[in-house]
């Protein structure tokens, strides 16, 4: 669980159909827990999103591995 009442999350590039979808992602997470909430904003965050194709990903990440089509990294 974490102790932060608000996580604030960065989404990068990506069209508003993306933007569209993370602000419904982020309102059902926000409906399901009771301790903390997601807010968007657009500087620094806690935690970052990026849109872009996997060609982008590397530029973006230098640990992506190639193939890895849901990118995730911490």
């Amino acid at each position: 669980m974490w102790d932060q009442p608000v996580v604030t999350v960065r989404a990068r590039g990506g069209s508003a159909k993306s933007r569209s979808c993370l602000d419904k992602v982020i309102s059902d997470f926000n409906g399901l827990t009771a301790t903390t909430d997601l807010k968007v904003v657009p500087g620094a965050a806690d935690i970052e999103v990026y849109f872009g194709t996997e060609s982008r990903f590397r530029a973006i990440e230098p640990h992506y591995v190639s193939g890895n089509d849901g990118f995730f990294y911490l």
